[in-house]
């Protein structure tokens, strides 16, 4: 049960949320290109500038505009948090479409053959989304259901977070085997670049 006076500023700090995600799902492309010309120096410290987006947020209206703790707020600090996300997003696409103009979409290129192939990635890629948010999302929602609040929370919150350091430790490789393994699979001998992947 949403208390009253929070109704309205959790709808908006949703939205502000929501624009965040829409506009992740459209410059991932652009933005994933990075890994794909294997710039993972480069491809961490964006990502880190946009998950640092929640914290600078906070400071800002914290410590530096003096914004009461009270619940209205919330809103502005959906706004703050989901522009600061943006921009830095746009930044990082914008910086590697200037180093690499092939990258800027443009109309000539288009044809129904590659949008009909992207479109075909629609059905499971969304069973693995839905998937992945389940992963954080359902499991608190049943411990807090089994065991009670504040006990199902912590134990949920410990093991999630040791979670997290492992998948820190192992994204790395992953992230270099698929770029790799693209990389190879795009040259003359398929075969023998599919070979090096499963030796790999």
């Amino acid at each position: 049960n949403i208390p009253d006076q929070l109704r309205a500023p959790a709808m908006a700090f949703l939205l502000w949320q929501a624009s965040h995600a829409i506009l992740i799902v459209l410059l991932s492309p652009a933005f994933n290109m990075y890994l794909v010309k294997h710039k993972f120096a480069s491809y961490n410290a964006w990502y880190i500038c946009i998950r640092a987006g929640n914290l600078a947020a906070a400071v800002l209206l914290s410590y530096v505009l003096g914004v009461p703790g009270d619940p209205s707020p919330l809103a502005l600090y959906g706004f703050v948090w989901a522009t600061l996300d943006n921009l830095i997003l746009v930044a990082a696409v914008a910086i590697i479409m200037l180093k690499d103009r092939r990258l800027i979409v443009r109309r000539r290129y288009m044809n129904r053959d590659a949008l009909r192939s992207i479109r075909g990635t629609f059905g499971w890629n969304t069973g693995v989304q839905v998937a992945m948010a389940a992963i954080e999302k359902a499991p608190p929602f049943i411990l807090n259901l089994m065991i009670g609040t504040v006990i199902a929370n912590a134990i949920w919150g410990i093991a999630y977070r040791l979670t997290s350091y492992v998948r820190m430790a192992t994204i790395g490789v992953q992230f270099g085997a698929d770029s790799v393994s693209a990389k190879l699979s795009s040259g003359t001998d398929a075969e023998a670049a599919a070979r090096r992947v499963r030796e790999f």
